[in-house]
């Protein structure tokens, strides 16, 4: 994230779940998990982009 990369996600088949990192304003990287039930978005990296997460843990 420090080269340039703004959001990865982190796929935790074990936890049924993503685990978002995103670079936060002060250069820290920020972590947020979200849960089968949630979604995924693209934020301003891919706008538009959203995937709910029961496609993927069904």
């Amino acid at each position: 994230m420090q080269n340039g990369t703004r959001l990865v996600w982190i796929v935790i088949p074990d936890r049924k779940g993503v685990e978002v990192c995103r670079l936060g304003a002060d250069d820290d990287i920020e972590r947020e998990f979200i849960g089968e039930d949630g979604s995924l978005s693209g934020e301003d990296v891919m706008p538009g982009f959203e995937l709910p997460l029961t496609r993927l843990f069904s």
